[in-house]
């Protein structure tokens, strides 16, 4: 038996108006998918270094799902695929990711002022 990813999203959003409250509709999914293996590289720490390398995993150009959590209290980071390029995401204090990736073989990671702890998770099909 494989092992398997369970996978849970949900949202909500409303907004006050002059007019009144617009709500939309909340948006709730799941799924499970079966995953080959677990290559959990749980908390990291990522340094802040100007146009550098901070944090960086190898993958092997393995398809997956990639979770990546920023723990840190203030700081923002950057997520690359690439050496040098951090144009995937830009998480602030507390944000994730969950992104199904097709095929990648690098991970990089920059904090912008500070240190910041981040959990990094990737789970190969």
């Amino acid at each position: 038996m494989a092992d398997e990813l369970s996978i849970s999203a949900s949202t909500a959003y409303s907004k006050t108006l002059a007019a009144g409250t617009l709500k939309v509709p909340s948006l709730a999914t799941s799924t499970q998918v079966d995953v080959a293996t677990a290559a959990v590289v749980d908390l990291i720490t990522v340094a802040a270094v100007a146009g550098g390398v901070i944090a960086a995993a190898d993958f092997g150009g393995m398809a997956g799902y990639l979770y990546v959590q920023n723990l840190g209290p203030t700081n923002y980071i950057e997520v690359g695929l690439a050496s040098g390029t951090y144009t995937v995401a830009k998480l602030l204090a507390g944000e994730f990711l969950l992104l199904r990736m097709n095929s990648w073989a690098d991970l990089t990671l920059r904090a912008n002022t500070a240190e910041c702890n981040v959990i990094v998770r990737v789970f190969s099909l």
